[in-house]
């Protein structure tokens, strides 16, 4: 009878572990669309992630700010001839007060990151049928000047994938605006693109999609297809659903991809950063989830030193930076 009883107890227990495995793993015929497809056009922002109608420093804008134009005297967006030329020195420009291309980047029109990137970079070459993980999200970051950004996490997949999943945090005036966002790559350009809007990081989204410990599981998918197909996905911890907030065809001109902490321009002025993690970062290969070890990942650690501790916690599936 206790031999009996334990067999069924088991047959259940797996039942159980399958079941589960199977939501989060292939739970993807049941999607419900987050996002209005068709109104996409009309969420999008610039491609550094800032909206119409933020952006203070532009002329057009209503509620244009001049006095936003220029940073502090002796900062690298100080006024035309008291600028601190050093950091565009030091990555090899020539360049003086006057340089037009110093001009594109005081604007925030083609900016230069100054940038330090931090986390796994995803092989391509492995068919890779979707990428996942867990990323930590904060409804309070505040940055500390107009015009920095940090997206952290954000998740692309590899093989040439469009779609970027980003936990993005942007200043723009007086306001740090929390968002998730997607950005979609350019199909000719490297580093190009554009961003969409999917939904305001506060508290509402962080109870739905990130549950106790705010980490939102965030997903990209490879479906197949000529062109291809990508989709995205975040897990909705209340409806226990997987919903879809972007898709697009096509490929981009980079194969690999990405889990990772970026800042643009958050230096010299730091900001206090609470500790952003990415766990359990999976890739679903012939129908089965692996942690990104060696086989299907490798460090990313780039760009200018920062502030914050980083750390590859179990390789390279598990990262953090942060105090």
């Amino acid at each position: 009878m206790k031999r009996r009883l334990f067999v069924v107890i088991s047959i259940v227990s797996i039942l159980l572990l399958f079941i589960t495995n199977s939501v989060l793993a292939n739970d993807t015929k049941n999607e419900r669309i987050l996002v209005d497809t068709k109104k996409f056009p009309e969420l999008t922002c610039d491609r550094y992630g800032v909206f119409e109608g933020d952006n203070l420093v532009d002329p057009n804008n209503p509620n244009y700010d001049p006095s936003l134009v220029y940073g502090p005297e002796g900062s690298r967006f100080g006024p035309p001839g008291k600028r601190n030329l050093d950091f565009y020195r030091s990555i090899g420009w020539n360049i003086n007060e006057e340089s037009v291309l110093l001009e594109k980047d005081l604007n925030k029109k083609d900016p230069w990151p100054g940038d330090a990137e931090y986390g796994t970079f995803l092989r391509s070459g492995k068919s890779v049928q979707l990428v996942q993980a867990y990323q930590k999200i904060y409804p309070t970051i505040t940055l500390n000047e107009s015009g920095d950004f940090l997206y952290a996490p954000t998740l692309l997949g590899p093989d040439n994938c469009r779609i970027e999943s980003v936990a993005s945090y942007v200043r723009s005036g007086t306001t740090t605006y929390r968002r998730w966002q997607v950005f979609v790559h350019s199909t000719t350009t490297p580093g190009d693109g554009s961003w969409y809007f999917v939904a305001n990081m506060d508290i509402a989204f962080c109870n739905r999609y990130g549950g106790t410990a705010n980490e939102v599981l965030a997903r990209i998918e490879n479906a197949g297809g000529s062109p291809t197909l990508w989709k995205a996905y975040i897990y909705d911890r209340i409806d226990y659903q997987w919903d879809l907030i972007w898709q697009t065809y096509g490929t981009r001109p980079n194969s690999e991809g990405w889990d990772a902490w970026e800042e643009w321009y958050l230096s010299p002025n730091w900001p206090t950063l609470p500790q952003i993690t990415s766990r359990y970062l999976d890739v679903q290969v012939s129908g089965t989830l692996y942690v990104v070890t060696n086989t299907y990942g490798y460090l990313m650690n780039q760009g200018t030193a920062i502030p914050y501790t980083k750390s590859m916690i179990n390789n390279y599936y598990y990262w953090s930076v942060g105090p």
